[in-house]
């Protein structure tokens, strides 16, 4: 044979070897890429699995609004117990008013216990002696009337809800409440609060 057509042999024998190794190391490298992106996926899927079920983001989920505080009488003694809610929305009043925020509040005192609606900058118009009524709806359930009174000082920026027992029975195993007041050359308008969580024996 002569010596051209060895030449020639080997060289395509070369070359079929140096095709083997680059379809090879293709190969190779689509593996190696699908793994690291397989690998890359798992990790996030397992990152996001333990962000969810981290302390921090089980308790936003059930974390309450609802703020609590006590006192006590230095006179006799007694304590008082508190138990406030900022409302989820905020009224713009015309001047001389101006953007209110309200307050949800529960005072046990010995006398007793009072629901009390405030607001940073209004004026409520309530009743004296349970003629004023504001409605409220408790999550789903149908509107109830519940009678609205000024203080006995008459201040006008809070009001007393009437009927406690059922009211705060109700609040307790609601988590969200709308309130209508009517305001003083206003009208009506309506506050929603987040109830859930409430802690109130």
């Amino acid at each position: 044979m002569c010596p051209t057509r060895i030449r020639e042999k080997e060289m395509k024998k070369t070359l079929k070897i140096i095709f083997g190794i680059v379809v090879a190391f293709i190969v190779f490298s689509v593996i190696v890429a699908t793994c690291s992106d397989n690998e890359t996926t798992a990790e996030k899927t397992s990152a996001a699995a333990e962000s969810t079920n981290t302390p921090e983001a089980t308790q936003s989920k059930t974390k309450s609004g609802w703020k609590y505080s006590e006192e006590i009488d230095q006179m006799d003694n007694s304590k008082k117990k508190f138990a406030s809610l900022i409302s989820d929305n905020s009224i713009k009043f015309d001047f001389p008013y101006g953007n209110s925020d309200f307050t949800l509040l529960l005072r046990s005192t010995k006398g007793g216990t009072d629901v009390i609606l405030a607001c940073s900058d209004c004026q409520f118009i309530a009743g004296f002696s349970g003629e004023k009524t504001y409605r409220v709806k408790f999550d789903d359930e149908a509107p109830i009337n519940i009678s609205a009174s000024y203080s006995s000082s008459g201040s006008s920026d809070i009001v007393f809800l009437g009927n406690t027992a059922r009211f705060i029975s109700k609040l307790k195993n609601s988590s969200k409440i709308i309130i209508e007041p009517e305001f003083y050359d206003t009208g009506l308008k309506q506050i929603t609060f987040s109830t859930s969580g409430l802690n109130w024996d």
